[in-house]
């Protein structure tokens, strides 16, 4: 179709497990900083050439001036990372800044799970973008709630320099640092916030796989958000919407777990494939959330 004048002016993009979250992948990360920042960067390479190629097929998609979107910030922690690009001709971000809130091993020290965020200004709104990937497992829901509780308690971001001014390394919180800032403020401290990433959220533990399988081949997606453990959780004021979070309608199928290079969930491969791998529950994991002040 014709998007001449059509494509959104803000881009945010979270990503989840760009390297092998491995204790000594993690290790390595908090003492060095470039492990999971190099994967960032080759998916910034390849967001701007997939910007470039929409440029060139769709005359003026991007507005008269034709300008494809503009990095505006990025920030990584081990595997996760947020990318925020925006249209320049539509948006002028400003006070820019970026954090790191670990919430995985040692304590909650380690980044192996937590959120990165980006904090900005556009025009009279305050925008923050939450890339988050929390506790995994479906008995864990509890560690994922707790880890929600964690990231929004803390003052994570840093006021003075904006993301651009500071020297590479010194912009975000370390590590582990949990309520470090003095004079800092959080995730919550925003007119708007844009919360995305896999936050690991399955169907309830005592619901059996066979039911769960049998209501994603009916597509009866109302029945299966009955049995989703965020839906309980906001439902039951246990996350999100304590702070008046909301969902669109999950009237999709379950975005977790697809065969590699593939459409087919696990459970739908040949027999002689699935032996060889842990076939996993389908789930919703991958959610967007928002709040608006």
């Amino acid at each position: 179709g014709d998007w001449t004048g059509t494509a959104p002016a803000l881009y945010c993009i979270s990503l989840q497990e760009m390297i092998d979250l491995s204790a000594g992948n993690v290790l390595r990360d908090a003492v060095l900083d470039n492990t999971g920042g190099d994967a960032l960067q080759k998916w910034r390479v390849d967001f701007e050439t997939a910007f470039k190629y929409v440029q060139s097929a769709r005359r003026l998609c991007f507005g008269p001036t034709n300008e494809f979107p503009q990095l505006v910030a990025l920030e990584h922690m081990v595997g996760v990372g947020v990318l925020v690009f925006a249209r320049p001709d539509l948006l002028k971000a400003h006070q820019i800044r970026t954090a790191r809130i670990p919430t995985g091993f040692g304590g909650g020290n380690l980044g192996n799970k937590g959120a990165v965020a980006v904090s900005l200004q556009l025009e009279s709104t305050s925008l923050c973008v939450v890339g988050a990937h929390l506790a995994a497992h479906r008995g864990d829901v509890g560690g994922r709630n707790a880890n929600y509780h964690s990231i929004v308690e803390r003052d994570c971001f840093r006021r003075g320099l904006g993301w651009s001014q500071k020297e590479e390394g010194s912009r975000s919180v370390p590590s582990y640092e949990k309520n470090a800032c003095r004079d800092g403020f959080g995730v919550l401290d925003h007119d708007v916030v844009l919360w995305l990433g896999d936050l690991n959220y399955r169907f309830q533990a005592d619901v059996p796989d066979e039911r769960v399988i049998e209501l994603v081949r009916r597509k009866d997606y109302a029945s299966l958000t009955r049995l989703d453990q965020l839906c309980d959780a906001m439902n039951n004021n246990k996350a999100f919407s304590t702070h008046d979070f909301r969902e669109h309608s999950l009237n999709f199928a379950p975005t977790y777990k697809y065969a590699t290079n593939s459409d087919k969930y696990d459970f739908e491969l040949p027999q002689e494939e699935q032996a060889n791998r842990k076939i996993r529950c389908p789930a919703w994991c991958d959610r967007v959330l928002w709040r608006v002040a």
